[in-house]
């Protein structure tokens, strides 16, 4: 009887013990199969190039010696950086800028003297997928945010008042992109690119009288627009 009542017991025990022995190794491949993965991956890590570009189409225009009445539009953005993926993807951005600071004063003319501080900040960040046609040349396509600030600040002085005008517009939207490389060597290369943008605007205009208070006015004005850039700006990229 005392036999027969371990027997059961015993085959418990052996049956718990495979059991256990089935969810550790199921357990130990679950878990080892995506170390593997990782290990093989820190093996052949990917390598992603820093690109730097600069906006050549000023230098171009003097050394060329373009007409001077030619009007068209070039891109605002001075500098680019894109962070290219192996698999061609990249993060791209833009940013470009201007500052001036000018005195006049007017002889003889009835004009008043007066000080402008100027100012445009431009930028720009997105997303690139890049599709090699031959091996010195690609397309890419994407999408930007972008966002644009321009500022202006006029003080015009006579013995009686000082008038003050300042002009502000700040503009964001997004932009759809498209554009064509032409690799010169594996670090140096030429890019353009074309856009169309979607923005949304607010510009204001306001006079201030330091002494006549009662004359200050300000003017609103709010837009939305689209807008074609064409591929009129040249950017000359480095790899890093």
């Amino acid at each position: 009887m005392s036999s027969n009542t371990k027997f059961p017991k015993f085959v418990t025990q052996t049956k718990s013990m495979h059991s256990f022995r089935l969810i550790s190794i199921v357990c130990l491949l679950f878990f080892t199969a995506p170390l593997k993965a990782l290990c093989q991956e820190a093996e052949t890590p990917a390598k992603y190039t820093n690109q730097i570009g600069i906006n050549t189409t000023f230098f171009f225009k003097q050394f060329l010696n373009f007409s001077d009445n030619n009007n068209i539009t070039v891109s605002p953005y001075v500098l680019t950086y894109k962070l290219i993926s192996p698999r061609n993807h990249a993060f791209r951005m833009g940013i470009g800028g201007t500052y001036s600071n000018k005195r006049e004063t007017f002889e003889n003319t009835g004009q008043l003297p007066r000080e402008t501080n100027a100012y445009s900040l431009d930028f720009s960040a997105g997303y690139e997928y890049r599709i090699p046609l031959s091996e010195r040349w690609l397309c890419f396509a994407g999408a930007d945010a972008v966002t644009d600030l321009v500022s202006s600040k006029v003080v015009a002085t006579d013995p009686s008042d000082e008038v003050t005008t300042i002009t502000k517009t700040n503009k964001y939207g997004g932009a759809l992109v498209v554009g064509i490389q032409f690799n010169i060597s594996k670090r140096i290369s030429l890019f353009t690119e074309t856009s169309v943008q979607f923005t949304n605007s607010y510009s204001s205009f306001e006079s201030r009288f330091l002494n006549n208070p009662a004359f200050n006015s300000k003017q609103v004005t709010r837009e939305t627009s689209v807008n074609f850039v064409l591929p009129t700006s040249l950017f000359l990229a480095i790899n890093l």
